[in-house]
């Protein structure tokens, strides 16, 4: 039996797309990304990191991460220069400079979200707002309110990020029937 490893290429990038195209936010930051033949390498090469932690500051930043000194970009930052907080201090500037336009759009795309969210959200009695992913799991808006202040909003983001990947790659797992082709196996972040 021949087994292949698949890998959805930019799938948090491009799931991030769909999401800014959904809400009306500037994906111009995205699409460049996306069209860029080495994409990733070349924006952890101009920074001077290398790709996974270029893609672990991207990330942190598309779920609302602080860019300053203290935030998960700089801590990623941190451990990448070795404990060197001067070295990480000028990676830092320069991943910034590279995301700036990015970060206004992701500033915005977390306030429509929420609105959204708490727009089309259910009411469930004595339990508060209820909103639901493309995986079918619920999360009470209230709760991530209450319990993280600011911070609900990058709950939200992740929430809704990690939902769009899992439910993508539970299709593409039902699709193995029809297509012929069999999952033996299932490994992304949105699980």
């Amino acid at each position: 039996v021949s087994q292949s490893r698949y890998e959805l290429k930019a799938s948090q990038v491009n799931g991030l797309l769909q999401q800014f195209e959904e809400f009306g936010v500037n994906t111009d930051w995205l699409r460049k990304y996306l069209d860029s033949e080495s994409g990733k390498d070349e924006y952890a090469k101009r920074i001077g990191i290398s790709v996974d932690t270029w893609k672990s500051c991207l990330y942190a930043v598309f779920m609302g991460g602080g860019g300053g000194e203290g935030g998960a970009v700089f801590h990623y930052l941190v451990e990448e220069c070795n404990d060197d907080m001067e070295l990480a201090a000028e990676k830092l500037n320069l991943f910034l400079s590279e995301v700036k336009e990015l970060r206004v759009g992701i500033k915005q795309w977390h306030k429509k979200l929420w609105d959204h969210a708490m727009k089309k959200s259910k009411r469930v009695p004595f339990g508060g707002r209820y909103w639901t992913n493309p995986t079918g799991k619920s999360v009470c808006l209230d709760e991530l309110e209450y319990e993280y202040g600011a911070g609900a909003l990058r709950k939200l983001a992740a929430f809704v990020l990690q939902g769009q990947e899992a439910a993508f790659i539970h299709h593409l797992t039902i699709l193995g029937k029809e297509y012929g082709y069999r999952v033996v196996a299932n490994e992304h972040d949105g699980l």
